[in-house]
């Protein structure tokens, strides 16, 4: 019970210190230099300040739509280990011993071609389990093939090329994503927005040129691209592709879904370890689900156990203690995010313009 000389929680008032206030406070402990200035991050030709304020907040209105899954939650990605196709009995037995603890789903890296799918997918429940390809440059062929072999079935995932010119589409994939762009890393990430925006154009205009509808083709682009332990930057850059690739659409008249298939390639540092990738994986998960993806797929270092399902279970771990399943767009809201955000797209829009122009 409250006491009658104590106030209840709701009469209590905290004061919010303002830019100025915070402006002097940081003056102070800079010994008289202006913080606005001794505190500037110059990154990649973004600006990141100080000290942000609702001002900063996102202009577009943009976030994260909210999954309709009722088995991962509104939040919702899947948890994709990846295996490189050697011999297909034992990529088999490996992609089963995966799919047995903890995988949602199987990342198919294949680099050679008249893959046997039979024996690939021997026992995998395609129908209850996402199932990717991403084809090596001369290996295009095997998306047909592939397909051909699924027939009917209800299948989710991706085909993703290392080379989208020679990207096959296929109309009748409901739920299945057949036209994937990998995005090749760059140091600077507007660069590579603008490359994969590219891209992505040009498969609207090759396969709309051979007469189907841009609605259509739109349906069944999706990007894969990397994310790291630059964490907010890896964040804002899955974001700003999203908006991108949105103003991409509405230049053709259509809407569509972004598929994105966020990995973390494996990081090891000798002043690290032994866990040091484990740390980075962490924060590049973390970063992949609060951006957007709709897959996930986080490198071990090495395919020995136990560090090898380590990485798989970094995505359990943030989905079912972390909970981040359970809020669509947990970054929604933050200032600073949404400024860099902003940056990325004005940035790589103005990029973009110029060299479609040129």
């Amino acid at each position: 019970m409250v006491k009658p000389t104590q106030r209840t929680n709701l009469e209590i008032h905290f004061r919010t210190p303002g830019e100025h206030a915070w402006a002097e406070a940081a003056t102070q402990e800079l010994n008289g230099a202006n913080p606005f200035e001794k505190l500037l991050i110059r990154k990649h030709g973004l600006s990141i300040e100080p000290y942000y304020k609702k001002s900063d907040k996102n202009q577009l209105g943009f976030t994260l739509p909210a999954s309709d899954s009722k088995i991962f939650g509104a939040r919702a990605w899947q948890n994709m280990a990846l295996v490189t196709i050697v011999d297909e009995k034992k990529t088999n037995a490996e992609a089963l011993h995966y799919l047995n603890t903890g995988a949602d789903g199987i990342l198919f890296v294949v680099n050679r071609s008249g893959i046997n799918f039979r024996t690939l997918l021997a026992d995998i429940a395609v129908e209850h389990c996402a199932v990717s390809l991403l084809l090596e440059p001369g290996c295009e062929a095997e998306a047909e093939r592939y397909l051909q072999f699924i027939g009917d079935k209800a299948i989710t995932g991706c085909i993703f090329y290392k080379d989208s010119a020679h990207a096959f589409l296929s109309e009748s994939a409901s739920g299945f994503t057949t036209c994937g762009i990998y995005s090749h890393p760059y140091e600077n990430p507007i660069d590579e927005l603008v490359s994969v925006l590219h891209a992505g154009a040009n498969l609207l205009d090759k396969f709309t040129d051979r007469g189907l509808s841009a609605q259509v083709v739109a349906n069944q682009i999706g990007f894969y691209c990397s994310v790291n332990a630059d964490f907010f930057l890896s964040i804002a850059k899955l974001k700003a592709l999203r908006i991108l690739w949105h103003n991409i659409l509405n230049a053709y008249g259509v809407t569509g879904s972004t598929q994105l298939h966020a990995v973390s390639a494996p990081w090891i540092k000798d002043s690290f370890q032994p866990h040091g990738n484990l740390i980075k994986s962490t924060t590049a998960a973390l970063a992949a689900i609060t951006g957007g993806c709709n897959y996930l797929t986080v490198q071990p270092e090495s395919t020995s156990e136990p560090g090898n399902r380590a990485a798989r279970l970094v995505s359990i771990v943030l989905r079912e203690e972390s909970h981040l399943a359970k809020v669509a767009d947990p970054t929604a809201g933050s200032y600073y995010l949404d400024s860099l955000i902003m940056q990325l797209v004005e940035k790589s829009w103005q990029q973009f313009l110029t060299t479609v122009k040129a």
